[in-house]
């Protein structure tokens, strides 16, 4: 609806600039905005804890065929994709602590892009 209604704009501003220099510049402005405007994904929660001490990860992965969950010291987790491309997976509870993880999408490895305090570790690069 919003580009339906710059597009009007545009095309009423064109009309009342005939000069094709100015017909020009509204293409490239539409150009430019329309795109800005097509909705984003819904940002993701990760890791998300519960007050129950479970933690649920979740990771956008939209072409991937199998992503798992790795955390130090404990077996991989199979995530599920839902609707919105979404991959998740909680854990049981967990005591308080840091604790060290990344995904594994198709088999390579990925540190969580929606933790902002995620560093990765260049020592254990390739």
């Amino acid at each position: 609806m919003k580009n339906h209604r710059i597009e009007k704009l545009m095309i009423a501003l064109s009309h009342h600039l005939r000069h094709p220099r100015w017909h020009m510049l509204f293409i490239l402005i539409g150009v430019s905005v329309i795109p800005c405007l097509a909705q984003q994904p819904q940002s993701i929660i990760s890791p998300e804890v519960h007050p129950d001490k479970r933690v649920t990860f979740r990771l956008r992965a939209p072409n991937a065929k199998d992503v798992r969950l790795t955390r130090e010291g404990a077996p991989p987790l199979t995530m599920q994709k839902d609707d919105q491309n979404v991959w998740s997976v909680t854990t049981a509870p967990l005591e308080p602590d840091f604790y060290g993880y990344s995904f594994v999408a198709d088999g390579v490895g990925l540190i969580d892009p929606s933790n902002p305090l995620m560093k990765p570790n260049l020592l254990r690069a390739g």
